[in-house]
Formats: structure tokens, sequence, C-alpha cells
């Protein structure tokens, strides 16, 4: 019958409108659900298509997701395009008198009418429900099931009606038998057992969601940078103000706690590419190592170049979900190459204070190459969001 579609941007929520199909198609049936009125084959008048998909359904569960208005452009969203697709299926919906069940995922809120086309101003003000993608996922479907089996039921269209039970029949005459006490001792009830909880299987993310939160943690490479950026600058005028005091020692430490703590974000963004973890854990390790090492131009060479082979070995990994991350690659060489030049100056000078100079430029060549970076990873993130 195909009586409930289902409508989202691909843009903004595919991979949960996947599993809120597949939830839908194992309690209605997988005719009655269909989520192809995207999928229009070239050369349809996708106008004409929708119309076509819609004519039978009863009911639109619409996914709304944090960018369902699409990428805003001169001043507008995508869903005041007359053009826009997600636009067009919401009108026919609305047009054929289809009920619209709008559904909130990934922390999204209803759209506000400034925000949307004169011809969906009515779409927030119609109830929406909330759905999580962790635990409670199957809790927030059930609720969104059980109001469209009663849309379902109100158009005549709805659930199979259930058998009726058959009216008891007397039973049939006999002799009467002539009761006889029997003394039986009362047998306890036994207890109600206890109704065990229904595991919820975690689904493994997917490319495109590895590939979002990859591209959406472009501002730790940015922070990175700024860090790296900034305390060269300040250890800098340290040193040529102060001669190299106890604060520029502490700037320096107070640095490497900061990667630190970046590359433990960037441990936590990269979840779901073991190995891009492995390389990020190995190069917060080194950090570790390299705090004792401030003083040894060997040191320095040693733990450098294991850092660029562990950030080189991360944009190998990492650029198979994101191929922006394979500027990573490019970036950790460079800057490897140059921060040894530096090295060199500074083993060549007996000058502690051209010492420093050499190292605060190797932290501000190291800076802009993770700003370069993170703007790069920033340019991917919004150019998937059009697509």
């Amino acid at each position: 019958m195909r009586q409930i579609a289902l409508s989202y941007r691909r843009a903004d929520s595919s991979s949960i409108a996947g599993r809120i199909q597949e939830h839908l198609a194992n309690h209605f049936g997988a005719d009655d659900v269909f989520m192809d009125i995207d999928a229009i084959p070239f050369g349809e008048d996708f106008r004409d298509y929708i119309d076509e998909a819609l004519k039978h359904a009863v009911a639109m569960v619409l996914v709304i997701g944090p960018r369902w208005l699409g990428t805003k452009r001169r001043g507008t969203y995508r869903i005041q395009d007359v053009t826009d697709p997600v636009r067009i299926e919401v009108e026919t919906a609305m047009r054929l008198g289809i009920r619209i069940v709008p559904v909130l995922v990934e922390d999204a809120t209803m759209p506000q009418p400034s925000d949307l086309p004169e011809t969906l101003a009515k779409l927030p003000f119609i109830n929406a429900a909330t759905v999580d993608s962790g635990r409670d996922f199957r809790i927030h479907m059930e609720r969104v099931i059980r109001a469209l089996e009663l849309i379902l039921e109100r158009s005549g269209t709805g659930v199979a009606a259930r058998p009726e039970p058959e009216p008891k029949r007397d039973p049939p005459a006999s002799r009467p038998v002539k009761p006889v006490a029997i003394d039986v001792a009362p047998v306890p009830p036994a207890p109600a057992p206890e109704p065990k909880p229904t595991p919820v299987a975690k689904t493994p993310p997917n490319r495109e969601e590895i590939a979002a939160r990859i591209l959406g943690a472009w501002w730790v490479s940015l922070a990175r940078g700024l860090i790296l950026t900034v305390s060269a600058i300040l250890i800098f005028l340290l040193t040529r103000l102060f001669r190299l005091d106890e604060n520029g020692v502490a700037l320096a430490f107070a640095v490497v706690i900061g990667q630190m703590i970046a590359l433990v974000l960037m441990i936590r963004s990269a979840k779901g590419v073991r190995a891009a973890q492995i390389a990020f854990g190995v190069e917060l390790l080194l950090y570790c190592v390299g705090l004792g090492s401030f003083t040894s131009q060997a040191g320095v060479v040693i733990v450098g170049t294991a850092r660029t082979i562990a950030e080189v070995w991360a944009g190998a990994s990492l650029g198979r979900y994101a191929r922006a991350e394979y500027a990573r690659i490019v970036v950790a060489g460079v800057v490897f190459l140059l921060t040894l030049v530096l090295v060199g100056l500074a083993a060549a000078t007996s000058s502690p204070t051209r010492r420093m100079i050499y190292a605060a430029v190797a932290d501000l060549v190291a800076g802009l190459g993770f700003i370069v970076l993170g703007l790069i990873l920033r340019s991917a993130k919004a150019r998937a969001a059009t697509r």
C-alpha cells in the first residue's frame, strides 16, 4: 500500500533516517514504508514524480536534523528555493492532506517561521517527536509508531483488525455427578517472572558518520595552531626583553600541555578509525617524553621525527574517510623539514638567546601549519554540507 512516506535531507540525517525506515518497516511491513522519493530518475520532472509517489500515502515522517534547512546562501536557506526537492515533498504532502509527523534528531529544533517559505508556514506549529540515536532510540520510535497507528486507524487504512474471540458455548448436558470432598492443601501462587530488559544493540558508525566527525574536529587543529603561534610570539618577546627568564620555560610547558589536551580531543574525534587513534596516542606519549628533551638537540630531532611519523600515520588513516585529511601528511612533512633547518641553526650557535629564538620560530612554523590544516578541514566540511 505504501502508506507511510519518509522525507529527509541527505546532507542532514541520512544515516539515522535509514535506521528509522528499517524500524518502521519491521513494524508496518516493507511495502507500507518507503523512502525512495528522493531517488528521482534522470529526465523526470521531480514535481510529478513526488506527486505520484505520495498519491497513496496517509502519513509522512519528516526527519529534521540540525542542517535540515540546507545551506544558507545570500541570506536565505536552501529550503526557501522553489526547486528544493525537500520543500516540494513537504508542500505536496500538505496539498494532498497527508498527515506530517516531524521527528527531531541530533538535538535539532523545529525551524522558525521566518526561515521557511509561506507555503510551509504551518510546519513549525505541528507537534514534533524527538528520536535519540543512542540507547533510547527504540523507546522513542515506539512513540512515533503509536502516533502513526492512530493516524492510519483514523484514515480507515490502518493496522489489520485483530480476530474477534469465538463466543463461549454451553457445555453439553451430562448426568449430574455427586461431589466428593477432597482435602487439598492450598498451593501458593508462583511469583511472576521479572521482565528482562531488552538489550539495545550498538550499531557501529558508518563511513558518513565517521567522515562528519573527523571534519567536525577542524577547530581542534586550528586551536593547536593558534596555541603554537601565540606562544612563539610570546617566547620571542620574553627572550628579547627579559633574556629568557623562567617565564619562557613556563610558557613552553603550558604549550605542551595545550597540545596534549588537543591530542586527547583528536583521539575522541577519530572514533571508529583505530589506526588514527593509535597514531594520536603515540604522539600524545611523545609529547610527554618531549617535556624532558628541551635542552637536548638530539632529543628534539628524535622526538620531532617520531611525532611527524605519527601525524603522517594519522593523516593516511583518516584520509580514507575524509580526503581533506591527506593534507595532514603534507603539512607534517613541510613543518618537519623547516624544523630540521631551525634545529641545525640552533646547534651551530652558542648563544642561548638565539637558540630560544630559533625554537620560537620552529613553534611559529608548526603553528601556521596547523592553522592551514584547520582551514582546509573547515572548507571540506562546508563543501560536504552543501551536497
